[in-house]
């Protein structure tokens, strides 16, 4: 058998030619600036190329203030000729307006005119307005019920001013004349009374309300700003002001007496040493070691201190730095009973703490006795 070959042919590839781009080579400039009409707003704006999101046909879409808004675009290109072409269009908008103003005025001076002849003509009834009855009208006022909207509207309310001057005037003749329609005229001017004072009730009652809330508010403040002053580890003399009413008018006095002995005039770094001082004046270290600040709990073991010695020390404290007797029961809760409670802690363990520095300098002083003869 002989072998077959078989021979494909190919088309010759088509090849097109390099393009080499770079900054020298000339192209179409897009535009910097688009001059956009918001429907949104009615309102022109010019906008940068890099702000808009996309084109299509003559509307943008561009992002303000992460808002998505759509307008059309009036004129795109440089930044000067979109500015040009806003300065076009206010300027025909600024005409438009200032024709429809002279528009607006000469309609406002026919309608000035108009309502002058409508309060002469209202002037002239007012005065025939006691004698005529309503029967008998004459046949202007009949024209003038089928004048237009508007001048029915303007009549309406000249009418109601009319009506009004006419009652203040029989009121003014009434009194003038001393009669006796002292009730009538009462009744027709307690309506308004009663209003004015319905509104004063209802206004004074805001009032309170309002003040009640501030109170509350500024209670509430100021229980704040105790509790952070709590929590300075540093409380000296000077930043307890807090605790001082200057509005009080409290005579303090320069004695609190303990068996002869003046607890006003001990001496202490603080508010603090001062307490610890006058505790140990009052009570007895067994007293210091074995009870706790009163009030007692049911549940402890331990027995609270005598009340009355420790009422003395609150008034000695009290007294030594001038606080106000009804922002005492803060400062007591905030900052003397911790210090308090704490020193009766240090009070028990002082004992223990003695013998045991004790111990060990003992063992020090036995440990430097047995090395000496050893270095001679």
């Amino acid at each position: 058998m002989m072998a077959t070959t078989t021979t494909f042919s190919r088309d010759k590839r088509s090849q097109n030619p390099r393009k080499v781009f770079s900054p020298s080579t000339a192209s179409v400039s897009l535009p910097t600036h688009y001059l956009i009409y918001m429907e949104d707003t009615v309102s022109f704006l010019i906008v940068a190329r890099t702000s808009i999101k996309y084109i299509q046909g003559q509307m943008a879409s561009l992002i303000i203030n992460k808002k998505k808004l759509v307008g059309e675009i009036v004129v795109s290109g440089t930044f000067v000729r979109c500015q040009t072409e806003l300065n076009k269009i206010q300027k025909t908008s600024q005409s438009m307006d200032e024709d429809s103003n002279e528009s607006e005025s000469e309609n406002c001076q026919l309608d000035e005119d108009a309502r002058s002849v409508e309060k002469d003509q209202e002037n002239n009834k007012i005065q025939d307005f006691g004698e005529e009855s309503e029967a008998e009208k004459s046949p202007d006022e009949n024209f003038n019920n089928r004048s237009s909207n508007k001048k029915r509207k303007s009549q309406s309310s000249y009418l109601s001013q009319s009506k009004k001057r006419l009652k203040r005037r029989i009121l003014d003749e009434n009194i003038d004349n001393g009669s006796d329609n002292e009730e009538e005229i009462a009744l027709c001017l307690a309506p308004k009374k009663c209003k004015n004072l319905s509104n004063k009730d209802d206004r004074l009652k805001s009032i309170e309300n309002k003040m009640d809330d501030f109170n509350q508010c500024m209670k509430k403040m100021s229980h704040s700003m105790r509790q952070m002053a709590s929590y300075s580890n540093k409380i000296t003399s000077h930043n307890l002001d807090i605790y001082r009413d200057p509005n009080s008018q409290e005579n303090f006095t320069d004695k609190v007496d303990h068996n002869g002995t003046n607890l006003v005039i001990i001496v202490g770094r603080d508010f603090g040493d001062f307490a610890r001082k006058v505790m140990r004046v009052l009570y007895s270290e067994e007293e210091r070691k074995t009870h706790i600040l009163p009030p007692g709990r049911p549940h402890l073991s331990r027995k609270p201190l005598d009340s009355n010695r420790f009422a003395l020390l609150n008034d000695a404290v009290r007294v030594k730095y001038r606080l106000s007797k009804h922002l005492y029961d803060d400062f007591f809760k905030y900052h003397l009973r911790p210090k308090l409670s704490d020193f009766l802690v240090e009070e028990r363990r002082r004992e223990s703490n003695t013998i045991v520095r004790n111990q060990a300098k003992s063992v020090v002083s036995q440990i430097a006795t047995q090395s000496q003869p050893g270095e001679e």
